[in-house]
This record gives structure tokens, sequence and C-alpha cells, in this order.
């Protein structure tokens, strides 16, 4: 599974102003909008780099559920479950972006290291939806916008 990390202290900054409860709330949002749409890059991806042949990955790549850490709230988006087959989506979303070679040279896949790329280009956009999500909660607890 591969990691998105948000350089947050600019959100750091701006949520250690609310209220602890609230503040809790409001950051659970912004994983939510930002998830949301890395699960959109990942599955647009996929789809672009001809990944799919039953649909079953593509369908499974999701967020989890907020979870809190010792640094603070994080989630994961990776595709889960397995196809009808049997056989986990992670390990072939692993295999394809690592590739995968048999001693003989009987099977392989080739490296396709796209994971990376989702990521680098998708933080712009999470980002921007972790920033309308801020917001949005800002001007709902009428606190006013930036």
């Amino acid at each position: 599974m591969a990691s998105l990390i948000i350089d947050a202290d600019d959100f750091d900054e701006r949520l250690g102003q609310l209220a602890g409860s609230f503040r809790r709330t409001v950051a659970r949002e912004m994983l939510e909008a930002g998830a949301k749409v890395l699960v959109q890059e990942d599955q647009a991806e996929i789809i672009r780099r001809s990944h799919v042949r039953t649909g079953d990955m593509l369908k499974s790549v999701k967020e989890t559920e907020v979870r809190d850490g010792l640094e603070g709230a994080y989630i994961y988006v990776y595709a889960q479950g397995e196809d009808r087959r049997g056989v986990r989506n992670e390990m072939k979303n692993q295999i394809i972006n690592q590739g995968y070679w048999r001693k003989k040279g009987q099977r392989k896949v080739r490296k396709d290291a796209y994971v990376a790329r989702v990521q680098k280009s998708a933080e712009p956009r999470v980002r921007e939806a972790m920033e309308a999500a801020f917001e949005k909660a800002q001007q709902a607890a009428g606190l006013g916008g930036k």
C-alpha cells in the first residue's frame, strides 16, 4: 500500500484555533474529502493505464474509515477485498505496481509504478478538496472563511 502524505502545517495551525471536538470533526471531514479525490484519481489512472480486465480491482479501490493514530487522524485508500476468483485486489495492485518475474521467464508482469504517478498528480486536487471541506465547515459553524 502506498501512502500520500499531505504537509498539513498550514491546516494544523488553523485547526488549532478550533475547539477540540469540532477540530476532530473538521479534520475527519477534510480527510474524507481528500480521500474521495484520491479514489477518483486512482480509478482513472487504472483505466488510463489499461489495468482493467474484469473491473473487480477497479471497483474495489475505496477509502477506509478515518482512524486515529499517534500523530493524528489518517485514512487509507487502496484496492480492497478479493476478485471473483478469490485473488486479493491489493496483491494484484502491488504486482502491477512493482512487477513480477518467475524464475524461468515463463511469466512476467512489467513494472508500472502508476501509484507514484497518481500520488504526485492527485496531491494538488486532494489539497484543494481538503481546503474546501475546511472552509465549508468553518462557514457552517459561523466562523467565517479566509
